[in-house]
């Protein structure tokens, strides 16, 4: 294969704007480049009230699968269906649940639902609800799950499944017409990064799938033939499913440029083994190229296309799960974004031939250098986040200590409250606020010089400004009571000079000030 530069890209690009096997229909000319088109217009989707999915999670839900193990209450739809089929027959509900406990996988249920879902996108349509005869490319997952069909059906039946399936309908729709302006944004705005008008891939289908009676915001994704399937659970928001389904409409425009371009890495070896060595690699990544290819870029783009998401952080996460082609992607998307002048299916040859030459050890050593640096900002972070508990720990103990001096204070318990304070200034030897309190003890005890003392300190201290202009009042009036005139003014006025909030203690100075005045 020829190697392509940039340049000649460029001049290419008057020529031709897209390059895939995909079939395509352009809608440009039928829908002028707005914001405003239907959205069968701009994908090629089915929106389906699929009956199996139905059944099948009308039959898991009799089984006990339960996902709301943290409090969370159930769906409308799911209480509805459970109050429905309680009457159902008690030996085919104990065979559905001891069916269900007896094949479990995993233990987090929604993920164990997932293979459920498989299996009722591969079983015939209702109400025979038969697995499929020829299984010879049926994955494992689902064929452990062979037995369960029998049991569907019968469930179909003896519950009623077919008369629920009506109301069960109903809300489906109203389900499909929230996710339908969240589908077309999405689109559009993929499209415009793309630099691309609206077009359909024809060989390849999108079937949109409510399933009402799964966990909260889950979503499910099946590509299977070229038709890729998006099961939707229940949500409160559906935006908060955004961005996994614009990766899976990512796919159906990905998925043609891997497979075309996909030949030109051979086998690469490498690629696969570094991908296989990842300490946390997803099961699904391990040997699969092309698959490994098509996440490693779509996951890039999402990233670029929502930025502001921790990129380095991300980088690093999806590494480590076996997309090792994301770094090389994600900067040669850098250049795509700056060029201005392909369209990203246009570019995507340059991705591949980048790709095919990329030095994987060094994207491996970056990988290890940056997972140093955010492990070491996240050890920064904890000890500050420690740091910062331990001194709230501590400002929330002597608080305590100073609410109870406080109360002991007002009880005229002088030997406690000290006792209180003493154990307080163990710990903060420079706390103004105890300091005023045991000059306040040593009033009380007719220690003059012990309280004009512990005022002094209160004085100087941090405590509030409020608490320094009080001491400095009492200090004063001490002061004055020695008969030392000159320098009770000189206390007095400093308490003038004092800014905020004194709580009255401006006022006092201001009328001993004068008491004393009257005797000079």
């Amino acid at each position: 294969m020829i190697a392509i530069s940039r340049s000649t890209w460029a001049s290419l690009f008057l020529s031709f704007q897209f390059l895939s096997t995909g079939v395509f229909q352009d809608t440009t000319r039928a829908q002028p480049r707005t914001e405003t088109a239907m959205l069968e217009d701009l994908v090629n989707i089915t929106f389906s009230n699929d009956q199996r999915v139905f059944a099948v999670m009308a039959a898991l839900n009799a089984s006990g699968f339960d996902y709301e193990k943290s409090g969370k209450m159930m769906s409308p739809e799911r209480q509805s269906l459970r109050e429905q089929i309680q009457d159902t027959d008690a030996s085919l509900i104990h065979r559905l649940k001891t069916y269900y406990s007896s094949h479990r996988r995993y233990a987090d249920e929604i993920r164990e639902s997932a293979d459920y879902l498989s299996l009722a996108l591969h079983l015939s349509d209702v109400p025979t609800l038969t697995f499929p005869e020829n299984t010879e490319n049926l994955p494992s997952n689902i064929l452990r799950l062979r037995g369960f069909s029998d049991l569907v059906r019968e469930f179909y039946q003896k519950a009623g499944i077919d008369t629920l399936w009506a109301t069960y309908r109903d809300n489906c729709l109203l389900e499909i017409a929230r996710y339908r302006p969240i589908l077309k944004q999405l689109i559009y705005q993929t499209l415009r990064y793309f630099r691309v008008g609206p077009r359909r891939v024809l060989d390849r289908t999108i079937i949109f799938i409510p399933d009402l009676l799964n966990a909260q915001n889950t979503l499910n994704a099946r590509n299977m033939d070229r038709i890729y399937y998006i099961l939707v659970g229940p949500s409160a928001d559906p935006t908060e499913n955004y961005i996994s389904l614009q990766h899976e409409y990512l796919h159906v425009l990905i998925d043609p440029l891997v497979e075309k371009f996909i030949a030109r890495l051979g086998k690469d070896v490498e690629l696969l083994r570094l991908a296989n060595n990842q300490p946390r690699l997803n099961p699904e990544y391990r040997n699969q190229l092309q698959l490994i290819v098509a996440e490693s870029m779509i996951e890039s783009l999402l990233l670029k296309i929502h930025p502001n998401q921790d990129v380095r952080q991300s980088t690093v996460d999806f590494f480590r799960q076996g997309l090792v082609a994301l770094p090389s992607f994600y900067r040669q998307l850098s250049e795509y974004e700056s060029s201005q002048l392909l369209s990203f299916p246009a570019y995507a040859e340059l991705l591949f031939q980048d790709l095919a030459q990329k030095d994987l050890e060094k994207d491996l050593a970056d990988i290890i250098t940056v997972e140093k640096q955010l492990a070491d900002a996240d050890r920064t972070r904890q000890e500050a986040l420690q740091r910062n508990n331990r001194k709230i720990e501590r400002e929330n103990r002597l608080n305590a200590l100073l609410t109870e001096a406080g109360q002991l204070l007002s009880e005229k318990n002088w030997d406690a409250a000290g006792s209180c304070l003493k154990k307080l200034l163990q710990e903060d030897p420079k706390n103004g606020n105890a300091h005023f309190y045991l000059a306040q003890i040593a009033a009380q005890k007719q220690d003059s010089q012990g309280a004009f003392d512990f005022y002094r300190k209160a004085s100087v201290s941090e405590a509030p400004v409020w608490v320094r202009a009080w001491s400095i009042v009492r200090m004063g009036r001490i002061l004055a009571s020695q008969g030392s005139f000159i320098e009770a003014l000189k206390h007095f006025q400093d308490v003038l000079d004092l800014k905020g909030d004194l709580k009255g203690a401006k006022e006092q100075a201001t009328e001993s000030a004068k008491e004393l005045g009257s005797k000079l």
